[in-house]
């Protein structure tokens, strides 16, 4: 059941905390310090717990009587590692002098993650079902002339004009038909990617498809072929092409037409959200990092490690380390120069390895290096006799009651193994380094 889900419960929590207890320091609590709030008013937008606390003051002069509600249709999906996507309705319940009770449907989607704090939305989007807006159309407009004539087309036509000018995103145009043929763009969309109209028709050769990012465009091109079998709007998120060859995410929201002349087509409406993205990619890169050192820690290592092999072509390295008597070092000289130690040798790590190597911590004083491609070589053990040397260096200028030193242990492969199977197969080969004589590395051809 959704219902059980933390992310749900931090979700209720708000909105009981924001609408029937009316408490302000408990509703930012369940915020993380840089959440965007846009409610459904033209100033609710707020950046920052500050922010969002000045808005609620704000309401709190005017409404200061708790607000019953009801959350349904609730949806939730995880796009990244403890990152997720929500979606439900609100049902807010009022009494105003003078009206009696009164419902309120609003629609609310909102970003939760996963941090040291717990579960924080960092995003929440409040918006209202338009009333005026009729099945079919894209916008809430109705037509009123005197009389109850119709506007005319032309007329319709210029006001159609002046609200995508005036619209967050920009909006395309494209034929049903192979490649995606372009039949319209506005001047909002080329704005958005650095094109003149002459410029853009040029570049994409006529085809809206060659704009898209080519490791996007499979994913592009079935997901529109199904939701026009299966509908007639849909909504994705991808890269497209900017003036210069840089890329950009934008998300498109599609509906099917048809044109003057009787061909098949979809209207696009095109919202920059790279700037969303890039705090996504932050936020998951933050919970796959380790926050001492900036090595991967042991979920991100994991991770990496196993796409990697997924994708492997060569042979490659595993290692792994640990540090000698580390034990010694917080013991006599404290934890603080314990830490300097766990930085200082995932700093000389970075330093040997490539930077398409992964180093992670996988807790404590125990590492693991993976590199992809790699064949058994003399520079490979030379950069590990390095590590040793200027670790041991390191310990008698600094630490040398601790005694501590860096043992490696590691196989060469081909095959395809699991991360598990990876690691234990170099601990063992670690274990007997550690037996033989500790401050020395070893490995071996599987």
């Amino acid at each position: 059941m959704l219902e059980k889900s933390p992310v749900y419960q931090t979700i209720y929590s708000f909105y009981d905390c924001y609408l029937q207890r009316r408490e302000i320091d408990s509703s930012m609590m369940l915020l993380s310090e840089n959440a965007i709030c846009v409610g459904t008013g033209r100033h609710e937008v707020s950046v920052g717990r500050a922010a969002f606390a000045q808005l609620f003051q704000a309401e709190l002069q005017e409404m200061p009587d708790p607000i019953g509600f009801t959350m349904d249709g609730y949806q939730e999906y995880e796009y990244a590692p403890n990152c997720w996507s929500c979606f439900c309705w609100i049902q807010m319940k009022m009494v105003l002098k003078g009206m009696g009770p009164i419902l309120y449907h609003v629609r609310v989607s909102a970003g939760v993650h996963l941090d040291r704090e717990g579960y924080r939305i960092h995003a929440l989007h409040v918006s209202e079902a338009s009333s005026h807006q009729q099945d079919g159309e894209f916008f809430p407009i109705q037509y009123v002339a005197e009389n109850g004539t119709e506007i005319n087309r032309e007329t319709k036509q210029e006001l159609m004009e002046m609200i995508s000018q005036v619209m967050p995103g920009g909006i395309i145009g494209t034929y049903l038909e192979d490649g995606y043929p372009l039949y319209a763009v506005n001047e909002r969309f080329l704005e958005m990617t650095g094109y003149t109209y002459e410029g853009y028709l040029q570049d994409m050769r006529g085809s809206a498809r060659n704009g898209i990012h080519p490791d996007d465009r499979l994913y592009v091109t079935k997901a529109i072929q199904q939701a026009m079998e299966e509908g007639e709007q849909y909504e994705l998120e991808y890269r497209i092409k900017k003036r210069g060859g840089t890329y950009f995410w934008i998300r498109e929201i599609g509906r099917k037409t048809v044109t003057s002349d009787g061909r098949q087509a979809v209207i696009s409406i095109i919202l920059d959200i790279s700037e969303q993205v890039r705090m996504n990619q932050s936020l998951k890169d933050e919970s796959m990092k380790d926050p001492l050192t900036g090595a991967y820690n042991r979920r991100g290592g994991h991770e990496r490690i196993e796409a990697a092999m997924a994708a492997k072509e060569g042979g490659y390295l595993f290692l792994m380390s640990d540090l000698d008597c580390f034990k010694q070092v917080n013991d006599i000289y404290g934890h603080n120069h314990g830490d300097y130690v766990l930085r200082f040798l995932v700093e000389k790590l970075r330093k040997c390895f490539r930077k398409t190597d992964t180093i992670c911590r996988l807790g404590g004083d125990e590492f693991a290096i993976f590199l992809p491609d790699c064949p058994p070589n003399q520079v490979i053990e030379q950069k590990l006799s390095s590590v040793i040397q200027d670790y041991r260096c390191m310990i008698e200028e600094k630490y040398p009651k601790s005694h501590s030193s860096i043992s490696f242990g590691g196989i060469y492969g081909k095959s395809k193994h699991t991360f598990t199977e990876l690691y234990q197969l170099a601990d063992a080969v670690l274990y007997d380094v550690k037996q033989k004589g500790k401050g020395s590395f070893q490995v071996c051809v599987m």
